[in-house]
């Protein structure tokens, strides 16, 4: 079925007839060429959805509302900043793969600093997320969070209420062994991915002081875009999804 990611409002007013939106009228009459009486879905990201049939030029009827929980305990990708198309990776592959939240790292030794782009990045990630659990079928779209030096990390772990990690390159726990072993995992998984410059031990310590294990998360050198997409096929193999 084919869908499209509208705001809160929209689904608001929803009831048995219900005027599209600009964009979700474009999308199916213009771009994908649907005919009147195609079945569609149109999702806020909040868990509801609503279904019905298309009326050109711009309305749904015969809608129905539902509410869907989303299957997997929270997911939670604490990314260090990387370049565009990285960050972009993996959001799109990460909401994919069930990743609720993404926060962004200020770590130390990241290549690329936002400053002043920051909103702008948390924003065109935020539309990925959206485009990404459109395309894989999600209700709900992931949180997308501005970067976050190591002391906002450390809090955010010592409130976790899951397991929390972070990859580092030949830990002598594997991901894969700490997620088997801690029943926490199955409350939610936190997984902090370090810069391509790698973690400093002064991050190391903070992490690890506010509770996360370091965990290797496979046999070989990941690069940081691949390392959070392992962690969450790992989490999603664990829990029973992979």
């Amino acid at each position: 079925m084919r869908r499209a990611h509208v705001d809160v409002l929209v689904l608001d007013a929803a009831k048995r007839t219900l005027t599209l939106p600009a964009p979700a009228a474009h999308r199916f009459f213009r771009v994908l060429r649907l005919p009147d009486g195609e079945q569609v879905e149109l999702f806020d990201g909040t868990g509801r959805l609503v279904r019905g049939r298309l009326a050109a030029p711009d309305r749904l009827v015969e809608v129905t509302t539902h509410a869907v929980d989303e299957v997997l305990p929270p997911l939670v990708v604490v990314q260090a900043v990387a370049r565009s198309d990285k960050l972009e990776l993996v959001v799109q592959k990460g909401t994919e793969l069930g990743a609720a939240t993404f926060v962004l790292f200020d770590a130390e030794r990241c290549q690329v600093q936002l400053g002043d782009r920051a909103d702008k990045r948390v924003e065109r990630l935020a539309r990925v997320a959206a485009d990404a659990a459109r395309q894989a079928g999600r209700a709900r779209v992931p949180t997308v969070l501005p970067p976050e030096r190591l002391a906002a990390v450390a809090a955010r772990i010592v409130a976790f209420d899951g397991l929390a990690v972070v990859g580092v390159p030949g830990a002598a726990l594997a991901l894969s062994e700490a997620l088997a072993a801690d029943a926490r995992a199955e409350r939610g998984l936190l997984v902090v991915i370090g810069p391509e410059g790698g973690l400093t031990e002064e991050e190391r310590a903070g992490l690890g002081a506010a509770g996360a294990a370091e965990v290797r998360l496979g046999a070989y050198l990941l690069r940081t875009e691949t390392a959070a997409l392992a962690a969450l096929a790992a989490a999603q193999a664990a829990l029973g999804h992979l």
